[in-house]
């Protein structure tokens, strides 16, 4: 059994069915320069857009980019996310897959060594309530220095808040006879109607 990340399988799921989904949307220009934090790390954030709405148990991607200079490759060792306050008082959601292919930033900065710069985190909101919400994206670099940016999106209070289980998973319908069974684990199995389960 092979168990892989929310956003590979989704993405893996969609593909499948002939639909296009984007790692992470081409944005260079977008939340670039505003970061908060070091001046030597160039953070961007693509997805979600402000205003994105959320929806309890259905995950939102949170992705872009981020680099430093004078530092082997991207230079950035960690790419964190928060709801509602920087780290020590917002509610940590977790830490992005790092090192994701990013060819358009390498070009259009002048920096190859940037290739892979690109990081995404596959979030599935639980308790979020209905009203407006800030996304704290923190970038940290091989030196220590961080960079902050944030996302306003708004929570429509409603839908599921089922945490998955081994003993009790949540079922979730991603394409014509195609679900995808979440344990709460670190990754999801995909199950098509009337066969064997196989796995991503």
């Amino acid at each position: 059994m092979r168990i892989v990340p929310r956003a590979i399988a989704r993405t893996a799921v969609l593909a499948g069915l002939g639909l296009l989904t984007l790692v992470a949307p081409l944005s260079l220009e977008s939340r670039v320069a505003s970061a908060q934090g070091s001046s030597q790390i160039t953070l961007d954030v693509d997805a979600p857009t402000a205003g994105a709405t959320v929806t309890n148990g259905q995950s939102l991607l949170v992705g872009g980019w981020a680099a430093t200079s004078g530092a082997p490759g991207a230079g950035v060792v960690a790419v964190e996310v928060f709801l509602d306050g920087a780290p020590g008082s917002g509610v940590p959601l977790g830490r992005a897959n790092l090192g994701l292919p990013r060819d358009d930033v390498a070009r259009s900065t002048g920096h190859p060594e940037w290739g892979r710069s690109g990081y995404n985190l596959d979030w599935v909101p639980r308790d979020v309530s209905q009203g407006p919400h800030t996304l704290y994206i923190v970038a940290r670099s091989v030196s220590g220095d961080t960079a902050t940016q944030t996302v306003q999106v708004t929570g429509c209070g409603c839908g599921s808040t089922l945490r998955g289980s081994f003993t009790n998973p949540v079922w979730r319908q991603v394409g014509p006879g195609i679900w995808e069974k979440d344990t709460g684990g670190p990754g999801v199995t995909i199950e098509r109607d009337n066969s064997w389960p196989f796995f991503w």
